[in-house]
């Protein structure tokens, strides 16, 4: 794959996009008090600094950057997830490698930049719940690992949050966790969750793979004398799609899965009983996919199958009133910066437009708050976004995104990617390393699957467990639409599947081999009935089954691409991406599937290409490998 001259050119082509990136501020925070930090990434190097922002004077200020801690430990670190105190006085930071397993969680004071505790260790925010601040700014609670070696049994399992007071010394001690809350789960993560300095109250929760957790409920003054008293406040049966709250005073604010395009609901803490009230429905034919409340009330952003984003204001008279942005969006982020304020940004994104962020007015207009931003990726502007829908095997009509180059005509190489699972949705996002691939005249496919969340409750529940053929079937329909389209053919075909997407993948070449030319899994789950007995079997049961349970047991293994592999007609060209340090899908749900084409010579071509460096969707060497996948792409659809 190295020595393919299809590769160099691809390598050369990303690296070129590389070194074109300007550096710019991501990833906004602001502290309650109007603070502000962002991130700026320099290639050079392969630097990530972290950066305080007077906008007084406009001038920002360095706290800490990720080479001096990557020379000192001979690695190479970024930084993966920050996040200030209410006060703006201190702010935590993980510094993480690519690994993808546990990062470095340091603490710094926000005018001098200097550390105050060495390291926190066995910690990963940005994947496991990320840090809450007490509401007085005087410690932060984290989800803390007691096993962080996947050779060792137990292995990121009976995890426990704890609480750190600044100027002690040590970890903290642990407040909440399974054996705290007898919830008498070993494998799911505990975190606690404060969502500004005006929550009334800790919330527990029990995080799982799931969309919807157990929670519980504390109160702060036990809390912080480390014997917090720890009462269920709700099941997940309930369905709260507790990943995304907001507590204000005594108000829990949520987003609720027990409508079908989701709803807003809300419920007074202060009650024995858990007793929500319904805010707001969705409007007709969108989803409700984020929401923030501040001083002006209410205001949440809406999706379209899955692309196409608005943006509302609940009015008093409860009806939501749309606020236009300055661009067509395929994704609508907001950011509040405290909920006694009525200060709101919102972040847009598409298919080809990069992350924007702007400002809402008093006026319900947008002022572009970039930071200086420019976009040097001019070769990108004229591409052809086309969002249309297309007939599944049972006749649902299931949404797909289409990005092209108008300049190109007749059947193009085409790289379509596909997910389905744990209701997540694949949103419109700007990707540097596949938009070349467009400008070049090859094709970008998203089929909005069911099994994602893109339309729903509904959607997901459609595709998962004893209804994960669904999700293949829209695959394999997908392919024959695009073909019965004219934009490509079944030579020119290359379905990508990521982790938990290589299930209706591996199920899609399985069944309808003649459709495609490629398969190309990133760490994908291929072996799914095996899961349970893998290092990472914490929660996959939720999503696609358990073998103890003898009816799921059955539809695991329908689902199984390892065990329905079909020998009667040859496989497409396939190409494994695994990762040594992979923490969320074992090695062996990659090797047997390769080893078992290999063996029996059931695919046209078989690679592997093992990271042993590399973290679940964490590449160290971006160019080189993404320039292997965009060359075996090419040399195959030749």
């Amino acid at each position: 794959l190295w020595s393919l001259p299809e590769k160099s050119k691809w390598t050369s082509i990303l690296e070129d996009i590389g070194n074109r990136y300007e550096s710019e501020p991501y990833m906004f925070r602001n502290g309650e008090n109007g603070s502000s930090f962002y991130l700026k990434y320099a290639i050079d190097g392969d630097i990530t600094s972290l950066f305080s922002f007077d906008e007084n004077n406009e001038t920002e200020n360095l706290l800490i950057s990720t080479d001096s801690l990557s020379q000192k430990n001979q690695t190479s670190y970024y930084i993966s997830y920050y996040l200030p105190s209410w006060d703006g006085n201190h702010i935590a930071v993980e510094f993480n490698d690519y690994s993808g397993l546990t990062g470095l969680l340091l603490l710094l004071e926000t005018k001098t930049g200097k550390l105050v505790h060495e390291p926190f260790l066995n910690s990963s925010p940005s994947g496991f719940g990320g840090v809450s601040w007490l509401p007085d700014s005087s410690g932060l609670l984290y989800t803390r690992f007691p096993i962080i070696d996947n050779s060792i049994n137990g292995y990121k399992q009976n995890a426990e949050s704890y609480l750190y007071k600044l100027g002690d010394t040590g970890y903290g001690s642990p407040v909440f966790s399974s054996e705290l809350s007898l919830a008498k789960d070993s494998k799911a993560y505990p975190t606690i969750i404060a969502t500004s300095s005006y929550a009334r109250y800790p919330i527990g929760l029990m995080m799982t793979s799931d969309d919807y957790w157990d929670a519980y409920i504390s109160d702060w003054e036990s809390l912080k004398s480390y014997n917090p008293k720890w009462k269920p406040l709700y099941k997940r049966s309930e369905l709260v799609l507790s990943s995304n709250i907001k507590q204000v005073d005594n108000i829990l604010y949520f987003i609720s899965g027990k409508s079908k395009t989701f709803n807003l609901s809300k419920v007074d803490l202060d009650s024995s009983i858990w007793s929500p009230e319904l805010i707001t429905e969705a409007p007709s034919g969108e989803t409700i996919s984020d929401f923030v409340v501040n001083s002006d009330g209410i205001y949440f952003s809406t999706l379209k199958n899955g692309v196409k984003a608005r943006l509302y204001h609940l009015e008093e008279d409860g009806k939501p009133l749309e606020l236009k942005m300055p661009q067509e969006s395929g994704e609508i982020d907001i950011e509040i910066l405290s909920p006694k304020k009525d200060v709101l940004w919102a972040y847009t994104s598409g298919w080809t437009s990069k992350l924007k962020r702007y400002r809402l007015e008093d006026d319900n207009s947008f002022k572009p708050d970039f930071y200086g931003a420019k976009d040097v990726y001019s070769e990108f502007s004229n591409l052809e976004v086309i969002e249309t829908e297309y007939p599944s095997h049972d006749g649902v009509m299931v949404p797909i995104s289409i990005i092209a180059n108008p300049n190109f005509e007749g059947p193009r190489p085409t790289i379509m990617t596909t997910y389905g699972a744990f209701g997540e949705k694949v949103s419109p996002n700007f990707n540097l390393l596949y938009l070349p691939w467009v400008a070049k005249g090859g094709i970008l496919v998203y089929p909005h699957i069911r099994g994602g969340g893109e339309k729903g409750v509904d959607w997901y529940e459609a595709g998962k467990k004893s209804n994960k053929s669904n999700s293949w079937e829209d695959v394999i329909s997908a392919a024959k639409f695009l073909i019965e389209e004219k934009l490509t053919d079944s030579n020119k075909i290359i379905l990508m599947s990521p982790s938990g997407g290589g299930v209706a993948g591996g199920m899609a070449i399985n069944e309808a081999p003649e459709l495609f030319k490629g398969f190309i899994g990133e760490m994908p789950i291929l072996n799914p009935s095996r899961l349970e007995q893998g290092n990472f079997s914490n929660n996959y049961h939720l999503e696609f089954g358990s073998v103890v349970n003898a009816l799921e047991a059955e539809h695991l293994y329908a689902m199984d691409p390892l065990l329905n592999l079909q020998f009667k007609e040859k496989l497409p060209n396939v190409l494994i991406i695994s990762a040594g340090n992979d923490d969320r899908v074992d090695g062996f749900q990659m090797f047997k599937y390769v080893a078992a084409l290999q063996k029996f010579k059931a695919a046209e071509s078989t690679y592997l290409y093992n990271d042993p460096e590399a973290g679940h969707s964490e590449v160290a060497d971006i160019y080189n490998v993404y320039g292997m996948v965009l060359g075996f792409a090419e040399h195959i659809t030749k």
